[in-house]
């Protein structure tokens, strides 16, 4: 374990506070990470696949796009009850709960696809995964239940890591002062909602990192609709949506490394945005055109390491301004109002998609071995829609975005030095 030392001075008295960062997080982080991908992973599992979705189970694209959109609008609905929870009963209870719904979810979509009862049910790290597995998996439409089985199994790992890892709320010790004094100083849960929703700046940070995620919820979900029908295969689709989740992960390395170098948190949120809206409008444009492989591949990276990179940041502004109101409220209403946004553009996408003009219908590759009456759509109308939002958001957030750190001004009050002091830990201490 870690241990921080703090020097407090009050009134000519001197007096030295401990904190202590135990290792065992790690194994708490892996955990949250498997949660995540097992979650996210189901709820976008087929749309790298969508048309043989769609004839397996013998309805529209459309519908398939539903599959994501459930995934998306429930947490919605449920996001006040889980920050309740969370709030009234601490960290463990929450995870363990999500975590067996999680399981209880992906094994009964695995069992409802395998043949058991499909005759008689004819349905944001994290999308790395699905959107290369899902193609590679599934070459025949009867292959989808074999994906909803590796998700299964995913998701009961997850659940196995949360009963040994997760077995408690928090550590014996505060790691930092911020941590102990933000859980003493912390308002009922209904005055910590008010304080959270009447402050400017998480408002203005709540659009722009909604929007942003709202567009990369959208590109996972019908990348593969929006590129097949320029005649890009269904494992180029997914490897092009994977590309910018791994740039993600490494751009969000990345800024964080300048960011904890620089402090310059505000500025970096901004920089990285504006970045990301740059990227992303470029790939846009990409996607409109047939025969560009290297360049969705480029405009996937720097897409991915600005506009996916920011996000990890964008959470932890999100704390700094609302601080000492519980961290699982604020990152969840970035969360849900990404996920809300996120339908939005989905449904708006599939309203607006047209006919493929007859340039792209020889070269759409949408129904190629689909038995069902399933028909291309274009969906250029809805990206130009997408640049303009992006756009317009970016500049509103770059121009007025202001805010303090009410965190890191309690951590400053404070004289810090550091010690380490080596130590092994196991996912069950």
């Amino acid at each position: 374990m870690e241990d921080t030392q703090a020097v407090l001075k009050e009134e000519g008295q001197t007096e030295t506070v401990t904190y202590t960062a135990y290792k065992r997080r790690w194994a708490m982080m892996v955990t949250v990470m498997l949660l995540n991908i097992s979650n996210t992973g189901m709820g976008f599992n087929v749309a790298p696949v969508a048309y043989k979705a769609a004839d397996y189970f013998e309805v529209t694209q459309y519908d398939i796009t539903w599959f994501s959109q459930v995934y998306l609008i429930l947490p919605v609905a449920l996001s006040f009850v889980s920050t309740y929870i969370f709030n009234k009963f601490d960290m463990k209870a929450g995870v363990h709960i999500g975590s067996a719904l999680n399981c209880v979810g992906a094994l009964t979509r695995a069992v409802a696809t395998s043949g058991l009862i499909a005759d008689l049910w004819t349905q944001y790290v994290v999308s790395l995964i699905g959107q290369v597995v899902a193609p590679i998996v599934v070459t025949k439409k009867q292959q989808i239940p074999t994906l909803n089985y590796i998700y299964g199994g995913l998701a009961l790992l997850a659940e196995i890591a949360t009963l040994i890892c997760v077995t408690r709320s928090r550590p014996p010790t505060p790691p930092s002062r911020s941590a102990e004094q933000g859980t003493t100083a912390r308002a009922p849960y209904l005055q910590q909602l008010k304080q959270t929703f009447t402050s400017p700046p998480f408002l203005g940070l709540l659009i722009m990192t909604g929007v942003l995620t709202g567009f990369y919820l959208c590109l996972t979900t019908l990348s593969q609709q929006m590129l097949c029908s320029k005649g890009y295969s269904d494992l180029f689709s997914g490897v092009v949506v994977a590309i910018f989740s791994i740039a993600g992960f490494v751009g969000s390395i990345a800024i964080a490394v300048v960011e904890n170098r620089t402090s310059a948190l505000a500025d970096i949120t901004k920089f990285a945005n504006a970045f990301g809206v740059i990227f992303g409008i470029m790939l846009m444009e990409v996607y409109l055109v047939p025969g560009q492989h290297a360049l969705l591949i480029i405009s996937s990276i720097l897409f991915g390491f600005f506009g996916c990179g920011v996000y990890p940041i964008s959470l932890e502004i999100g704390v700094e301004i609302t601080y000492p109101v519980e961290e699982t409220i604020s990152t969840t209403l970035i969360f849900v109002t990404g996920q809300i946004l996120g339908v939005l553009m989905n449904y708006t996408a599939n309203v607006l998609s047209s006919d493929l003009p007859p340039e792209l219908q020889d070269i759409e590759v949408c129904t190629k071995n689909i038995t069902s009456d399933l028909q291309a759509r274009d969906y250029s109308g809805v990206v130009m829609g997408l640049m303009g939002v992006l756009t317009f958001i970016v500049i509103l957030f770059t121009v007025f975005f202001r805010t303090p750190y009410k965190r890191r001004e309690v951590e400053q009050t404070t004289d810090m030095s550091d010690t380490a002091e080596p130590t092994t830990s196991t996912c069950g201490r």
